[in-house]
């Protein structure tokens, strides 16, 4: 589950730092498939789609817009 894409390293760090503290299983990836690099925090694997979807209304509580990506096998 994607929770955000950024520019600036910072906010992403804060956002991975907030979501590791609650526990979820948070990481901060770098995409520079473009002219600029991106920043994106993701939730880590979930084992099913349904417990992706709570943890995204979790985080939808805390005004986050996640959104939830199955990864190619």
């Amino acid at each position: 589950k994607q929770i955000e894409g950024q520019m600036a390293w910072g906010f992403n760090d804060a956002l991975y730092q907030a979501l590791d503290g609650r526990g979820f299983p948070a990481v901060v990836m770098e995409d520079r498939t473009g002219a600029l690099v991106i920043y994106r925090v993701r939730a880590a694997r979930y084992r099913s789609r349904e417990e992706a979807e709570a943890a995204a209304r979790v985080l939808r509580r805390d005004h986050l817009s996640p959104w939830i990506l199955q990864e190619e096998k």
